[in-house]
């Protein structure tokens, strides 16, 4: 038997599907311009934030990319060919499930290495095997001309500052001389954890994470399958494509969820978020707890 409170979020989702998409954008971009808020007051606040907290705002103005993209995407694309004389209007559906991809990874990373550490140590840890891993892979791009030798150099400097950072912690001595080893040479910068893991870990519901995965995955490669998918598909621009509304309820959901965690990530956001009208704050807050949930929502 569903759950009363299941109940509730599957009436949402059949809801949101009677919405068209017009409608059914203005939430997201509702919660887009709270997310801007909150940026925008822990920037001015000019409080004094650590060095390995100073990307929590790049990864909030990544959501913010991806969540306007898609809003775009879903308003379609004209096409107007001169040469066989067609004119109409597409949804370019492969290119939205690969931006919610983009718009999942971006909060799961957030989510590992910002909100789920017991401890400011634990958070460091993550912090500087993901940077690290970056680094890393610039430096690898850099050794491919003389004019970008200053900048290797640079990079270089930083490897060996974080390397340092990495072993002295204690963190790194619970994993196995072979994975210590890897972290050393490549960078593990989700220690060792799969994005199916990543979304077990943030309590995204079994039910939903190894399908949506795979689902958003099917769409990013040119494989037999997402060529099976783009032929199976209406592109044809619709307010009501089933695929579209989707999209923009999963991808309204991650951006309710990003928003309540980012909130509680400084006080001074926290403080202003609590600013927001009741009413706000009661939409943010369920939308974020639909995935936790275990009912199946396909699309």
């Amino acid at each position: 038997m569903i759950s009363q409170k299941n109940h509730d979020i599957l009436s949402v989702y059949l809801m949101s599907l009677r919405q068209n998409i017009n409608e059914g954008t203005e939430e997201s971009l509702q919660f887009v311009d709270i997310l801007i808020m909150l940026q925008t007051h822990l920037i001015t606040s000019k409080i004094d934030i650590p060095e390995y907290k100073n990307r929590i705002s790049s990864l909030a103005t990544k959501t913010i990319l991806n969540c306007y993209s898609i809003l775009e995407l879903l308003k379609g694309q004209d096409i107007d060919s001169k040469y066989i004389e067609l004119k109409t209007k597409f949804l370019d559906i492969s290119g939205l499930y690969i931006l919610l991809r983009a718009q999942l990874e971006n909060f799961l990373i957030f989510d590992f290495i910002y909100c789920q550490p017991k401890n400011e140590g634990e958070l460091q840890f993550r912090y500087y095997n993901w940077i690290y891993s970056g680094l890393i892979s610039r430096n690898e791009y850099y050794q491919k001309g003389d004019f970008l030798k200053e900048n290797r150099l640079k990079d270089q400097e930083e490897i060996r500052l974080f390397r340092k950072k990495i072993t002295d912690s204690e963190y790194f001595k619970k994993f196995t001389l072979n994975q210590q080893n890897q972290i050393i040479k490549k960078g593990e910068p989700r220690l060792f954890n799969g994005w199916i893991k990543l979304m077990d870990l943030s309590k995204i519901h079994p039910d939903h994470s190894k399908s949506l995965y795979n689902l958003l995955s099917s769409h990013a490669h040119t494989t037999g399958l997402s060529i099976m998918n783009l032929d199976g598909m209406d592109l044809k621009h619709s307010e009501n494509n089933s695929h579209a509304h989707f999209i923009m309820f999963l991808s309204k959901i991650l951006l309710a969820k990003f928003i309540v965690l980012f909130k509680s990530t400084f006080k001074a956001t926290e403080i202003k978020y609590n600013t927001l009208p009741s009413s706000n704050v009661h939409k943010l807050e369920f939308y974020s707890n639909i995935l936790a949930n275990g009912i199946t929502i396909g699309a």
